[in-house]
């Protein structure tokens, strides 16, 4: 995060302090001039800002991992102690969107496979820790000489054609 502090008046700031607060579902990994972590923020004091002119801070955090279910973003909030704690998002807080991370995996309990055998094979889609935004598709192509016979239990997807095996999970869905 990049926090920028002007001075619009004509004597410069010697003692200016700031107040950067983490969201909670972040760690903290630097900050420049002179930030220490205190909790949950990052601190500087005694910050000088010569007169009619900026000063540029940069916190950098980590999001967490594993980030709870249903997280939809992580706010960064830069003020200054003494004030009133500002609104998210404004110009002293940043929203972020938690983009959503989407695992597939496929299973079967056949040890072995013989000419004519039906074999089961599971197919599993994690979406974490918030839903797809968009149309999320999902396409599984038989090796040579394997033909689909069924799909089953394909929860909040919907079953959309067999070779290859496609299935969709509409935006905005839980899984």
């Amino acid at each position: 995060y990049e926090i920028s502090l002007t001075n619009t008046g004509t004597i410069a700031v010697s003692t200016y302090d700031l107040i950067d607060t983490l969201d909670a579902n972040t760690s903290f990994v630097s900050a420049t001039g002179g930030g220490t972590l205190n909790g949950g923020n990052v601190e500087w004091t005694n910050l000088s800002i010569p007169a009619g002119s900026s000063l540029a801070l940069t916190v950098v955090t980590q999001v967490n991992d594993p980030l709870p279910p249903g997280l939809t973003q992580v706010a960064n909030l830069a003020r200054d102690p003494g004030g009133p704690t500002p609104s998210c998002p404004s110009g002293q807080c940043v929203v972020t969107p938690v983009a959503p991370a989407v695992t597939y995996s496929k299973s079967t309990t056949a040890t072995n496979a013989a000419v004519g055998d039906v074999i089961e094979y599971t197919l599993t889609a994690r979406v974490f820790p918030s839903p797809p935004t968009e149309l999320l598709t999902i396409t599984d192509t038989p090796g040579t000489g394997i033909d689909f016979t069924a799909v089953t239990s394909p929860v909040a997807f919907t079953f959309v054609s067999c070779n290859p095996l496609v299935c969709t999970l509409p935006a905005r869905t839980h899984v």
